[in-house]
């Protein structure tokens, strides 16, 4: 069979817009993505001990973000994950020491710390850091969807990396 060639001569006008304003979407999304890549090094290597800072607020824009995109697919119940468990305990955690770093409540929380610590440290850096490898995840600027995985998977080795050095 002959293979078709395509241009984009061949579009009308309406076709053109939306194929151009899907490429404007993409360099926003790659653009972003590639900033927070700078950002997130810059951290690691300048200021490790603010890192669950910015973990925090990554986690507080991408999981309601992937719960919207899921809801909106009907694959929702993919967020009770092993992978999304770990997020949100290291999310919860997080949570409780900004709040008691900002206002000093300390919650029921506070006196499992070491034990919190310990297992999330497991769980970052053993099945979620090796499922990057396994499922072959790949940092893939323009598609949010391909960030926010690499993102589940990767920063809490990371979050749990900065605490222990």
């Amino acid at each position: 069979l002959k293979a078709e060639t395509f241009s984009v001569k061949k579009l009308n006008a309406a076709q053109r817009k939306a194929l151009q304003k899907h490429f404007q979407v993409d360099e926003m999304y790659h653009t972003g993505g590639v900033l927070l890549l700078a950002l997130t090094v810059f951290v690691l290597a300048r200021c490790p001990q603010h890192f669950w800072l910015l973990h925090l607020a990554l986690m507080a824009v991408l999981l309601p973000w992937r719960y919207v995109r899921f809801k909106a697919c009907g694959t929702e119940m993919y967020l009770t994950d092993f992978c999304y468990f770990g997020n949100y305990a290291t999310f919860i955690c997080c949570l409780a020491a900004f709040i008691r770093v900002t206002t000093g409540y300390e919650t029921f929380l506070t006196q499992y710390n070491s034990a919190l610590i310990r297992c999330g440290f497991a769980f970052a850096t053993g099945p979620l850091a090796w499922s990057v490898w396994l499922f072959r995840n790949s940092l893939v600027f323009h598609q949010i969807d391909q960030t926010t995985s690499v993102f589940l998977h990767l920063f809490p080795a990371l979050f749990f990396w900065c605490i222990r050095w």
